[in-house]
């Protein structure tokens, strides 16, 4: 072998093991509060709410799976029906002018895009609210992942809660502004973006070849050779982009709006996918002209982003604004991350190192994370 091609091969299992606690390619921990429209009650009003919480995610709380068979049965969530309505009614909170008085129950199972949710039910009453809002906090799932995200929707408002702002208020007579709505989206998107590691991996696959040409001659199969000038990159880049680009905004618009509709399992499968047949063909081109690649795979992607904008829950009354505006967040997210890696991939682009530890190496990684994801999100694994 030769020595660059060894070198290409080390570096790839290198970040192949220091990537393999980041094998979830989306946001591994994720969970939805629903609020119905409260009603009056007297001086205040009755509440009743939904929160689904993945089973993957109360695993890491508490041992649900006793045969250790890697699945929770639903014989399994019921054993463990009361330290998880403890668990529960310790971490989230409802409350107006006065902590809300409410019970939880557990209500059985649920299904997501990306699987499996225990449902627990809220019901009871609070106290007058003068300014129309409900304030929600939760503690218990922060204290165990960081990383956690919950969605929570009342009416036309909805927000995010994180590990460092786990308390939000939420208005129930008035719906949010269309600005509001549309900067709430902008910042999802973005988010998205930089949490999605499968998107990330997929647009760096088809950058990093951007600042080399792939020279063919009769004396060998080929190589990849620098690009002298920077203009030539500058060209490739954009068109990547905006191949990319328009082709996860058509599907992205056209899946939102119900006007296309996936099965999340087939559209998840086939972005793995994507991401691999990207970085593979960096390895040998097959294909010259990336923009098409860009746009034929981004076509995936958008059903992939429309997934997370249908979960995050579109208001009716600023539908448009919400679209607009997490379609420009993921935008600018993706624009972050080309304006940092071409100007570093250009700088590099004579050197052995980057031909062969990070457009090598680096490709055959993303490949072969990528096929782990694709056989994983298709139940390879777990037998489905």
């Amino acid at each position: 072998m030769m020595p660059g091609l060894k070198l290409a091969a080390f570096v790839a299992v290198a970040i192949v093991v220091g990537m393999g606690g980041r094998a979830d390619a989306h946001q591994p921990s994720e969970g939805f509060v629903v609020i119905e429209p409260p009603t009056p009650t007297g001086d205040g009003f009755a509440l009743r709410a939904r929160w689904d919480v993945a089973l993957q995610d109360l695993a890491r709380v508490m041992p649900l799976d006793a045969d250790g068979d890697g699945r929770v049965l639903g014989s399994e969530l019921a054993a463990a029906e009361p330290k998880l309505v403890a668990w529960a009614r310790a971490g989230q909170s409802f409350a107006t002018s006065t902590p809300c008085v409410v019970d939880v129950a557990l209500a059985g199972v649920t299904t997501h895009l990306d699987g499996a949710y225990a449902s627990f039910a809220w019901s009871g009453t609070c106290g007058p609210a003068p300014d129309g809002t409900l304030q929600i906090r939760q503690e218990a799932i922060f204290a165990s992942d960081t990383g956690h995200r919950a969605l929570v929707r009342i009416g036309g408002t909805s927000v995010v809660l994180r590990a460092d702002a786990r308390e939000a208020r939420l208005s129930f007579v008035a719906p949010p502004s269309a600005f509001a709505t549309f900067t709430t989206f902008v910042g999802e998107g973005v988010l998205h973006i930089w949490e999605g590691l499968d998107h990330v991996l997929f647009l760096l696959a088809l950058l990093f070849p951007a600042v080399l040409r792939w020279r063919r001659d009769a004396a060998s199969a080929g190589a990849w050779v620098p690009n002298e000038q920077l203009k030539p990159v500058v060209i490739e880049v954009l068109k990547v982009v905006t191949g990319f680009t328009v082709a996860h905004s058509i599907t992205l618009v056209l899946a939102t709006l119900g006007v296309v509709k996936m099965p999340s399992i087939v559209v998840e499968t086939a972005i793995a996918l994507s991401v691999a047949l990207a970085a593979l063909n960096n390895l040998r081109p097959i294909v010259d002209a990336r923009w098409t690649v860009a746009f034929g795979l981004g076509l995936l992607h958008g059903f992939g982003f429309s997934g997370v904008l249908l979960e995050l829950g579109l208001p009716d009354t600023a539908r448009a604004f919400a679209l607009v505006g997490f379609n420009l967040g993921v935008e600018l997210g993706q624009m972050a991350i080309v304006l940092v890696a071409v100007p570093l991939a250009f700088a590099m682009r004579r050197t052995r190192f980057y031909r062969y530890g990070v457009l090598a190496a680096g490709s055959l990684a993303i490949a072969v994370l990528a096929f782990y994801w694709s056989a994983e999100r298709s139940g390879l694994f777990s037998g489905s």
